[in-house]
């Protein structure tokens, strides 16, 4: 009879196999690990944010501060003034029951203190100064520049900021935009205004060149033209259908001369 040969379990075999592959494994993950180290990794806000924290800060979100903080700054310089229009004599020699006193129209200006007790306000012909700040002025208050159309209103002094003509940017050309401080409803208001440009304009009414405004700025004559860091710019005018921009120079040169502008 043939002697029988030894048969190796298949039990065995599957478990030296499984341990072989477990230890290369193993030695595959040892040698990974020193070949790619591990990296911490920081979590980081979905991308969503960045982007509505952009959108919440634009070049207006810094435009409206400016302004805000503007405002605070020179409108306590500023009052309201009324103005309204000169009765002509032939009305006011009227007579008879029939003869009923017409409604003068007016109209609200901004006024800048130039001096402690001194305003300056815008006064186109054929107007006058009513009340300033809700009060009524006496005519005898009020100094007029009629061919610049200007006109300096006495008051009593105060402890109200004061505006400074003489502080001017210099070589502002336009471009660029500007805080005006107009009338509003109750009170003076200050509004971003984009200038286009500014180009000296020949005038011998004044001793300093207007500067004639290029293209649309939507600037009413009589306000008060500030850059945004306070800087007084000037007032603007309306002449020859031209809008300019009186600078604050030549407005310090001409209140000066005047007599109420020695007013403390």
């Amino acid at each position: 009879m043939p002697t029988p040969v030894p048969q190796v379990s298949s039990g065995r075999e599957v478990r030296l196999l499984i341990l072989v592959v477990t230890v290369a494994v193993a030695v595959l993950l040892v040698l990974a690990r020193f070949r790619f180290p591990a990296v911490d990794l920081t979590p980081v806000s979905p991308a969503s944010n960045a982007l509505a924290d952009a959108a919440s800060h634009t070049a207006f979100t810094d435009l409206e501060r400016a302004v805000t903080d503007l405002s605070a700054r020179v409108l306590p310089a500023c009052e309201m003034a009324v103005l309204e229009h000169v009765e002509p004599p032939s009305k006011s020699r009227r007579s008879g029951p029939a003869a009923k006193p017409e409604p003068a129209s007016s109209r609200a200006v901004a006024a800048l203190r130039i001096r402690a007790s001194v305003l300056l306000v815008h006064l186109p012909a054929g107007l006058r100064v009513s009340s300033v700040a809700g009060e009524a002025v006496d005519p005898g208050m009020v100094m007029i520049d009629a061919p610049h159309e200007l006109a300096l209103i006495r008051t009593t002094t105060t402890l109200k900021p004061v505006a400074d003509l003489t502080e001017a940017p210099h070589e502002f050309t336009g471009g660029g935009y500007v805080a005006a401080v107009e009338a509003g409803i109750t009170r003076p208001i200050v509004r971003p205004v984009f200038v286009p440009r500014l180009e000296p304009l020949s005038d011998p009414r004044w001793i300093r060149a207007p500067l004639a405004i290029g293209g649309e700025a939507q600037l009413t004559a009589g306000a008060f033209l500030f850059t945004l860091d306070g800087r007084f710019l000037g007032m603007t005018s309306i002449a020859d259908g031209v809008s300019r921009i009186i600078p604050a120079a030549a407005l310090d040169q001409l209140v000066a001369g005047l007599p109420a502008a020695g007013a403390q």
